[in-house]
């Protein structure tokens, strides 16, 4: 499934899924942008892939729920 950001925030940026390594950088999820939700989470509550560009993002499931809404849903 697809989901649009609704809140923009920032997130470290690690060269692979795996949190051993140290972040390289900070990443923007910016607004309106759009990641569709993978069917196995890995070590995160919740794995998304950024449809444009291929970025992955792990996150918490609150910040999942408070970010993002279904892609073509209104509150």
């Amino acid at each position: 499934m697809k989901y649009k950001c609704v809140i923009p925030f920032f997130v470290d940026r690690y060269e692979s899924e795996e949190r051993d390594d140290e972040p390289t950088e900070q990443m923007e999820i910016e607004k309106d942008s759009i990641w569709e939700r993978r069917d196995n989470p890995s070590d995160y509550d919740v794995m998304l892939d950024n449809v444009e560009d291929g970025d992955w993002l792990g996150i918490p499931a609150e910040r999942f729920k408070d970010c993002f809404e279904l892609c073509g849903q209104e509150d």
